[in-house]
């Protein structure tokens, strides 16, 4: 489910753990056993993603020449969920666009990111990109998604997903630049 499915399955822990807690305290047993089973299923789920989702997809990202850029799968009905107020897609495949490394040089962080985006034009047709970011993009891109918004395969907006993220564990982004958006990729 990507970083936004991680982001909901740690504040599922967050808030069912001490529920847990108090309904053992208040006698209710059964159901404390239930929802300690809720924070049980959502911890596996988190090890799984971050053990071996994660390094599949920065494996699999560098083998295919990527270099600032890992592409991570994520379940077609929820990138359904993700973009359903904003479009209505026909794709094969749904990934999550994410910057691994942090830019030196400014310059030379966008001709890399721009480089890789060539690689993902290449290699994959037909799939759905989501992202969320406050790095800068280059603009060929920028343009790219104007032309598909326009056709109504893809949007950007100037906000973050609804998904809030959880304290102590994601990375912040600069406030007031992030965007986040979708784009059908048909090759270009």
């Amino acid at each position: 489910m990507g970083t936004k499915g991680r982001d909901i399955a740690i504040w599922g822990i967050y808030f069912t753990l001490p529920l847990a807690l108090v309904m053992v305290k208040l006698g209710y047993d059964t159901l404390a056993r239930g929802v300690y089973l809720l924070a049980l299923v959502s911890g596996i789920w988190l090890l799984y993603f971050q053990f071996i989702t994660v390094p599949i997809a920065i494996r699999k990202s560098r083998s295919s020449g990527l270099k600032r850029v890992v592409v991570l799968p994520i379940v077609r009905p929820w990138a359904n969920w993700m973009i359903k107020q904003h479009m209505n897609a026909d794709y094969k495949k749904a990934y999550e666009i994410h910057i691994i490394s942090k830019p030196t040089n400014l310059w030379e962080f966008v001709a890399a990111l721009e480089a890789d985006l060539r690689i993902i034009d290449a290699k994959y047709k037909d799939c759905l990109f989501l992202w969320e970011t406050s790095a800068p993009v280059p603009s060929n891109f920028r343009k790219l998604i104007k032309r598909h918004i326009k056709v109504g395969s893809a949007f950007w907006q100037k906000s973050g997903w609804p998904i809030p993220r959880p304290p102590f564990v994601s990375r912040q982004l600069k406030r007031g630049q992030v965007r986040s958006g979708a784009l059908v990729w048909k090759g270009e």
